[in-house]
C-alpha cells in the first residue's frame, strides 16, 4: 500500500473513532470513499482499490482481535514498523492494528483468545446475546455475523414466482455472466446471487432498468407480511430509500395509495427514482409526506409499516460498525435507550393512523429482545393505551451464508 494513501487510511479511522466526528461509526463503504476523496492526485490500480477496501472492512469488523493481537505480539515487533512522525496516540493505536493485519497470523491465534475478543465483539453485546441465546447459539451467532457476504439477494420487479419467463431471463443472464443463482427459500420472486467475491449488483443492466431491486431475503418476508387490498391505503412510516414500498406497491392497484414518509430527504428522493423505474404500471397512488402532511394521514390507513430503526445487530455481517455504535462505551448505553425510545414514538404514531381494526407491521433488524418482544408487549399492554393486539411474531436469526436476522410482528388495531 502506498505510503500516503496508508497515512491517509489511518487518520480516517482515528476520525471513526471520534464521536464528535462526521465518520463516526460510518460503513466500511463509505470509509472507503473518504480515504479515496484525499486520494484523488494518486493512481490506484483495481488491485489496490480492493486491498484498500478489504483492509478498512477488516479493521472494522476485527478492530478489538487486531488490538488485542498487536500488545501480545511484543512491542519491539511492532513498533519496528510504526511510523516516526509525532502523531497522537489515536494514530499509532490504529497503526498498530494495521501492522497487526499484515504481519501477524492473527485469524489463527484467534481461537486462544477469549470469546468477546476473538469475535471483536464488545463486552456488553456479547453478554445481551449470550444471555439471551445461550453459549452455543451466541458462537454461531457472532460467527455467522462476521462472514464477509460475498452474495446478494433480488427481489424481481414480476408478480409471479419460478414459472414467469422473466424469472427464468433473468437467471440466465446471470448465469451467462459468471453468476450463481438459486431459489430463495421463503420468497418466490427472490433470487440469491453468488459469484467470486461481492456480486456488483447495481452494475448489471438488470438493476439499472429496474427489472431487479437489491434486498435482502429478510427484508423481503418483512414487506410480505403487509397483506393489503388492492384498492388499500398502506403508510411506509420508515420508507428509508423505498425498498418495501417497492415491494407493497406490487400489490395495490390503480385505486389504492401507498404513503411514504422518511425524514431524511435524500433518502425519500431515492425512494421516488426506484419507484419511478419499477415499471408498474398498475400501481397505486404515491405520496410522499413530510411529518406535517403525514398527519393529514390519520385515521385513514388499512395497514402501517414500521421499520424501525434499531441496533442492526441481526445485519452484522452487513454492517459490522453497529457491534459499536450501542454498546462499546458507557455512554453508548445511553444512545440505545434513545432507540429504545424512537421504537416506542414510532408505535405510537403508527397507532394514529390506523382505521379501528387496521394492521400494524412492526420490524427490525435487530436480534435483541429488548427491541423486539419487549416493544410489543409494551404496545399491547394496557399501559400504552394503544389499543393493539398480537396477531403473530416472525424472529429469526442471520442464517450462515443467508440472509440477515429480523423481527417482526404483525399487530391489530381494537376498535373503541
Amino acid at each position: 500500500m502506498k505510503d500516503f494513501v496508508r497515512r491517509q487510511l489511518i487518520q480516517t479511522m482515528t476520525r471513526w473513532d471520534c464521536r464528535d466526528s462526521h465518520l463516526w461509526r460510518a460503513s466500511p463503504r463509505r470509509l472507503l470513499f473518504q480515504v479515496l476523496s484525499h486520494v484523488s492526485g494518486v493512481r490506484l490500480s483495481a488491485l489496490e482499490k480492493k486491498e484498500l477496501a478489504e483492509a478498512l472492512e477488516n479493521l472494522v469488523r476485527h478492530k478489538r482481535l487486531l488490538q488485542h493481537a498487536a500488545a501480545a505480539a511484543g512491542q519491539r515487533h511492532i513498533e519496528l514498523h510504526l511510523s516516526k512522525a509525532d502523531t497522537s496516540s489515536e494514530y499509532h493505536a490504529w497503526e498498530r492494528r494495521l501492522l497487526a493485519l499484515e504481519l501477524l497470523p492473527w485469524k489463527s491465534q484467534s481461537s486462544e483468545q477469549p470469546e468477546p475478543i476473538r469475535f471483536s465483539f464488545p463486552d456488553s453485546l456479547y453478554c445481551r446475546i449470550s444471555t439471551q441465546l445461550g453459549h452455543r447459539k451466541c458462537q454461531e451467532f457472532c460467527e455467522t455475523s462476521n462472514e464477509i457476504p460475498y452474495w446478494s439477494f433480488l427481489r424481481l420487479n414480476t408478480t409471479r414466482g419460478p414459472g414467469n419467463p422473466e424469472y427464468q431471463q433473468i437467471s440466465t443472464e446471470l448465469a451467462s455472466l459468471g453468476y450463481m443463482t438459486e431459489q430463495c427459500k421463503h420468497i418466490d420472486n427472490c433470487l440469491r446471487v453468488s459469484g467470486d467475491g461481492r456480486v456488483p449488483v447495481q452494475q448489471l443492466d438488470l438493476y439499472v432498468r429496474g427489472r431487479a431491486e437489491i434486498q435482502d431475503e429478510s427484508s423481503q418476508v418483512i414487506a410480505r407480511l403487509v397483506d393489503c387490498e388492492p384498492a388499500g391505503t398502506v403508510v411506509d412510516l420508515c420508507s428509508g430509500a423505498g425498498g418495501k414500498s417497492l415491494a407493497i406497491a406490487t400489490r395495490l392497484g390503480r385505486a389504492g395509495h401507498l404513503v411514504l414518509h422518511e425524514p431524511r430527504s435524500r433518502a425519500l428522493q431515492r425512494a421516488k427514482s426506484r419507484l419511478e423505474c419499477s415499471g408498474l404500471e398498475t400501481g397505486p397512488c404515491y405520496h410522499f409526506v413530510d411529518a406535517a402532511e403525514l398527519d393529514t394521514w390519520k385515521g385513514k390507513a388499512d395497514w402501517v409499516l414500521v421499520d424501525a430503526p434499531c441496533s442492526n445487530t441481526g445485519s452484522l455481517r452487513h454492517h459490522p460498525e453497529c457491534k459499536y455504535r450501542c454498546f462499546e462505551h458507557e455512554e453508548d448505553k445511553r444512545e440505545f435507550a434513545r432507540l429504545l425510545e424512537t421504537q416506542r414514538q414510532l408505535l405510537r404514531k403508527a397507532c394514529g393512523l390506523l382505521k379501528d381494526d387496521g394492521m400494524l407491521v412492526y420490524g427490525t433488524c435487530s436480534a435483541l429482545v429488548e427491541e423486539n418482544d419487549c416493544q410489543v408487549l409494551w404496545a399491547t399492554s394496557a399501559a400504552s393505551q394503544l389499543r393493539l393486539a398480537t396477531v403473530v411474531t416472525h424472529s429469526f436469526l442471520p442464517e450462515k451464508g443467508g440472509s440477515d436476522g429480523y423481527y417482526a410482528a404483525v399487530l391489530k388495531k381494537q376498535p373503541r
